[in-house]
Parts: structure tokens; sequence; C-alpha cells
């Protein structure tokens, strides 16, 4: 109603926006924001863009904030609410969102006009900036003692407590410090909040939570790299995740995946490389793969030509059904594949593979298609696969190939993954059949093509239950050449 009367007036504006991050309903809290900076004067939409951040920033980030230019200071600003965003599927940033709520809170319930204290700008005000509302918040009256006991209010967050006080009845509360000997008034708080602040500043500069329209949910997912058949000098990244429908897929009685799926990948200057975003309606039974901890596991695979490069990746799932959200973040390094010498692709753990077809939402490698089990969790009774590539295999006298194929099976000890295993007996053999699309392979193996597709199901119905750690080697027997490959499997007996 007060919009309606006065759409001019960026303080309802920033009020109306703070109700709706409050209450979850991001995108018009960002519209709302958007139209309450639009209408703030030059110097107070600095003062609440850049002023605000900066001394949020400060003093963790002191040594080298201080040598920059206003220009070089904002570029910073930029990239540090860019590396903050929890998740780039949206239009709008939440960790800014979050900040100009916090600024806008504290605006309102911390300014002191008759001092032209700016809310966020105080003690109080600078807390909520950097660590947000506080858990518990009490306020302790004024009271007569050897001393004039001044209004104080404690507040609890998460491993600390702060203390503020009223010294001068003014309204502006500030950081509690321990009365002197000979000060007639005192703050009812025991702590030197106003020392301790200042370490707290450098050590643990902010704190934010993210918030999001829906639910958080997790999702299990995995990396696999081949290379391009398409594009010379680039990598084929397929992304495969998994949704479990008992984590509120299910709405009325039926399952409902639609979903928004986006890969982002940043390079190790926060520069963005790879943004693959896709809108997945539904998922069939073909693309369900079972596990102990996973019954029905609705699986979906992205992919991406990528080059060769390190830095920082965002998996993420925006849910059609609830808006609920799964983020997750971490480092990968994209690998080069060899032009001239042997190489050899990632190794794959499906639960089907065949030859012949195209199916949606797997990986489709060469008339064979590929369901991957994101998990790598495999049990007695359900069909285990194993896919790799070989490239770039001489060719002798006669025109073959000629290789060598080893595969080892060792106990995995997730304690020590650097010399994690330890020799246990061969689990099995493996066979393959025919030729041509359903390529064969024994320890010894000759065949025209340089860049062979290996498949096979895997026999592991003799291993104890546990982690598995599989490596295959192929030796190149034309020039000596050998290669190596692993993966973990988590095997249920």
């Amino acid at each position: 109603r007060l919009i309606k009367l006065n759409k001019a007036d960026k303080e309802i504006h920033l009020a109306l926006g703070l109700l709706y991050y409050k209450t979850s309903k991001l995108k018009e809290c960002f519209t709302e924001y958007q139209k309450a900076l639009e209408l703030m004067s030059k110097e107070e939409r600095e003062d609440f863009t850049f002023n605000s951040v900066k001394s949020l920033l400060l003093p963790a980030y002191d040594y080298i904030m201080k040598e920059m230019s206003d220009y070089e200071l904002k570029e910073f600003i930029d990239l540090y609410w860019k590396v903050s965003d929890p998740l780039y599927i949206t239009d709008y940033n939440e960790r800014l969102l979050e900040h100009y709520s916090r600024v806008a809170y504290a605006n309102l319930n911390f300014s002191v006009p008759s001092m032209n204290i700016v809310g966020w700008k105080s003690n109080q005000g600078e807390v909520i900036l950097r660590y947000g509302e506080p858990l518990n918040r009490m306020r302790i009256r004024p009271s007569l003692g050897d001393r004039v006991n001044m209004k104080t209010e404690v507040w609890d967050y998460n491993g600390f407590t702060l203390g503020f006080t009223d010294m001068a009845q003014s309204g502006n509360f500030i950081f509690a410090a321990p009365a002197g000997e000979k000060d007639k008034t005192a703050p009812q708080f025991a702590g030197d909040t106003q020392t301790f602040m200042n370490d707290l500043r450098r050590g643990y500069f902010t704190f934010y939570e993210p918030k999001y329209e829906g639910q958080k949910f997790k999702i299990v997912y995995d990396f696999l790299q081949f290379k391009s058949s398409e594009l010379r000098n680039h990598t084929d990244l397929y992304i495969n995740y998994g949704l479990n429908p008992i984590d509120s897929l299910v709405k009325n009685g039926t399952f409902n995946v639609e979903h928004d799926a986006a890969f982002f990948f940043f390079n190790n200057n926060s520069e963005e490389q790879i943004k693959k975003k896709e809108h997945i309606k539904s998922l069939g039974s073909r693309n369900i793969v079972s596990t102990i901890t996973h019954p029905i596991l609705y699986t979906n695979t992205l992919h991406v030509p990528a080059i060769t490069d390190s830095g920082y990746y965002s998996l993420e799932i925006l849910r059609n059904v609830d808006k609920g959200v799964s983020s997750n973040r971490g480092r990968i390094g994209i690998k080069k594949f060899s032009n001239i010498h042997l190489d050899i692709s990632d190794i794959v753990l499906a639960s089907r593979v065949e030859t012949g077809k195209q199916t949606k939402y797997s990986i489709n490698r060469n008339k064979i298609n590929i369901l991957p089990n994101p998990t790598k969790q495999f049990m007695k009774g359900a069909p285990t696969y194993v896919y790799f590539e070989i490239y770039n295999l001489r060719k002798n006298s006669s025109g073959l190939t000629d290789f060598e194929q080893e595969i080892e099976v060792k106990e995995y000890n997730e304690e020590n993954k650097s010399g994690l295993e330890k020799t246990i007996s061969d689990i099995g053999k493996f066979f393959g059949f025919g030729k041509g699309e359903e390529i064969s392979f024994s320890s010894n193996y000759q065949s025209a093509e340089v860049n062979p597709q290996i498949y096979y199901q895997l026999d592991l119905s003799k291993a104890k239950t546990g982690k598995y750690l599989i490596t295959i080697t192929v030796k190149d027997k034309v020039d000596g050449s050998q290669v190596s490959s692993q993966t973990v499997i988590d095997w249920t007996n």
C-alpha cells in the first residue's frame, strides 16, 4: 500500500525488499533493491553499494586494498561478490542480496539521526553487516549501584558473545569495554567487546549462511574425461549426477524430477571458462540406477567440451517442484590428452553399456551408450560394467595394433589415499565378446583400431563387501609405451 502511495520513496522499496528477503522471495527482493538503488542519489548509492562493502572487507584485506585506487577497489569488490555468489544459476547474487538486506536492516534499526549516524556505520550495524542478526538478543535496563549501570545489549552468535552499551543515553550503542576505576558509569557486560572485535575483524571478518527460495538438498555426482573426437586439443568432460526421489521429489503421490542443471568452471583467476545450463523435464526408467543407499536414483549427464585448465567448478541443481537447491563447489583439473603418445581415458563404472544406440541423459561415445553410476556403488546381482578408451596405439608392420591390458583390483583404504591399497587375491577374469560394435579383448589384443573403445562386465561376486581400487594398465607392445587409469568401486556382496 505504501508503494502505491509513493513509488518514488527509496526507503519503502528497501523495506519491502527486506520483507521479501525474510520471506524467501528472492526474485522480488532483487527487484525492489534495484528500484531503491535507482532512486538513490549518487552519494547514497555509493555509500550503500561501495562504502559498506569496503568497510566489510577491511581489515581482512587491508594489505591489498590500501594500495588500490577507487576504480581498482570497485573491481576487487565485484570479484568478491562473484566469488561469494552461492548460486550462479539464478539471475541474482544471493550473497549480495544478503548484504543489501543487512545494510537495510542496520539502517532501519540502528540509525541515530540526532547524531548523523547511519545505521550500518554504528557498532551494532557493523556487526550486523559482518555476521547477520544474532541468534539471541537481550537488553538490560539501566540501574543504580556503586556506579550507574548503563543500558546494555548482549548479542549471542555461534561461538561468541558481544556486548553493547548506550553510554551517552543517546540511542547509539557502542562496543562494551570495562569501566575504569574512577568511572561513574559502567556497562552491564563483563567482557571487552571493543578489544575482541579488533581481533575478530581480522580473523573472522564475516559469516554468511546461504539463503535460497527452496530447501537445500544433496546430490551424488562424478566427473569423467575423454579425449574429444570432434575438437582437436579438447577434452570431453561429462558431469554425471543423481537425484534421489525420497528427497522431496514426490508431489501429490507422483515423481517430479523437472529441474534446471548448470555447470560452471572458473580458472584460478576466477574467470569464467565454461557455462553449461540445461532444463530437464523428465527422466525415464532407463536413467535409473539402483544401489544399497539409493534404491532409486534418477541420473543425468551433462557434456561439456573443454580445454586443459585447472580451477574451480560449481555444479548446481534448481528443482522445479519446490525450488529446492543443490550447490556443489570444488576444484577440478581438466586433462590434456595427447594427440601423439599413448593415452587412456578415465574409467567409467556403469550400470548399462549398449551398442548402436544413442540415449538422452547418458554418455554417448561413437555408437556406444553408457549409463554411468555416479555413486560408484554396485551390488551382487546387478550388472557392473567397465568402460574406457585408449588413444594413439601404434601399428606394427602388418598394419595392426598390438597391446596388452592388465587389470588390478586392490583393497582400498580411505584413511591413507596415497598408499591406500594392499594387494588381495585376483578377483576374477574379464571377458568381452565379438568384434566390431562389441569390442572384445584379452590379455593380448590386436586390432586395426588405434583408438579402441573397451568395455566389459565386471565380476566381483567373489569379493567381500568393501571399496576396491581398480587399476587398468595398457602397454603398447609395438613401441613399449605404457599408461594407466584408476577408479574406486564401492562393492556390496
